[in-house]
């Protein structure tokens, strides 16, 4: 009988590597669940993150808050080193000591807002005294640079909801005002390639000015040509 049904000998480890490895794989199993579970993204906590690197840099750079599935990439105010941003502010703030700056990250620009009459005469597109010397400034400004970047100027004109045409006293007005801002600029020592001039929708009787640093081999927008009116969207 004993031959017959023969019993199984016991297999006996008594190595305890094998113990520790088991531990050190629970262990790598247990972490890479708690990556998984800590890699999950939560709205409200990307929108405090980002709140808090707002407040951060606020002073400087006036970063706007970017939440959901959007990157946050702000090396500086849009594409403007702190220097150049630095002196047109100063621009602004000396030209119009007693009015509130109204700035604006567009995208890789900063956008300064002023109304119409501060920079031309009523019902006229001869530019005020105030008015060029804040072009003079803000030319002074733009002619330092950064190494393989060019500093840029758009000064959009501001039309209300509706283009107006070209052909009514409104329309001949703008136009005559953007090319005056275009001369004045250019004028003051600005080089043709880094300025834009044009006409928008957006609050009537104001006008924007974009400021931007371009990579030089980027290329030139140029209008030539070109009706100078701008279908868009408003700014």
């Amino acid at each position: 009988m004993d031959e017959e049904n023969p019993q199984k000998p016991r297999v006996t480890i008594n190595d305890p590597s094998v113990s520790l490895f088991l531990g050190l794989y629970l262990i790598l199993l247990a972490f890479f669940i708690l990556l998984s579970t800590i890699s999950s993204l939560s709205a409200e906590k990307s929108e405090a993150a980002v709140g808090s690197i707002n407040s951060a840099f606020r002073s400087d750079s006036r970063v706007e808050a970017l939440t959901g599935e959007s990157l946050l990439f702000a090396p500086g105010a849009g594409q403007l080193d702190r220097k150049l941003l630095g002196a047109v502010r100063a621009s602004f703030s000396s030209a119009f000591p007693n009015e509130e700056l109204n700035e604006t990250v567009i995208g890789k620009s900063v956008r300064f807002v002023i109304s119409a009459d501060q920079i031309f005469q009523p019902g006229s597109p001869a530019i005020q005294d105030e008015a060029s010397d804040l072009l003079e400034k803000l030319a002074a400004s733009l002619d330092s640079s950064v190494l393989g970047f060019r500093n840029e100027i758009e000064v959009v004109l501001r039309t209300g909801e509706d283009l107006p045409s070209g052909g009514t006293p409104e329309g001949r007005l703008l136009i005559e005002r953007a090319g005056a801002l275009a001369r004045e600029i250019l004028a003051k020592g600005v080089h043709a390639r880094s300025v834009q001039t044009g006409l928008r929708a957006g609050a009537s009787g104001t006008i924007a000015f974009f400021f931007r640093q371009t990579e030089e081999t980027a290329p030139v927008i140029s209008f030539e040509g070109q009706s100078i009116f701008e279908s868009g969207p408003a700014q």
